[in-house]
């Protein structure tokens, strides 16, 4: 497969694409390059990439995520993922983290989520558990 259909075959997977090569790097495959190329590869994403720990605390937010929810990525990381929960569903955040801590992979939850200017929009997310 030539870069160019690489390229075209991320756009098309998305969230599921720049996931698989989050997990390829944990594993040290390509030292620093790769780990470069996987930073690009979410970073660039148009979809809402973020990672949080097992508090609910956000750990890392994604141009994409900056995009669908309005909040910058030094005004999020290191306050709780709740913020983007609208007040009616802060319990379904309690529900995922307990999924979570049992190892368990949520692969299609659809929910509404919150902008930073308050409307809601519809939202389906996934959820790993990740070392």
């Amino acid at each position: 497969m030539n870069s160019s259909q690489k390229h075209e075959r991320s756009e098309e997977k998305g969230k599921e694409t720049a996931g698989h090569a989050v997990s390829q790097g944990a594993t040290g495959e390509g030292g620093g390059e790769a780990a470069a190329r996987l930073v690009a590869i979410i970073d660039f994403s148009e979809d809402a990439i973020i990672s949080k720990n097992l508090d609910g605390i956000v750990t890392s937010w994604n141009t994409g995520a900056e995009e669908l929810f309005g909040h910058r990525t030094d005004e999020i990381v290191g306050q709780p993922i709740k913020r983007i929960i609208p007040p009616d569903r802060q319990q379904e955040e309690s529900t995922i983290l307990a999924r979570l801590h049992m190892g368990e992979r949520i692969k299609h939850l659809e929910t509404i989520r919150m902008h930073k200017s308050l409307w809601l929009q519809n939202s389906v997310t996934r959820c790993a558990p990740t070392i």
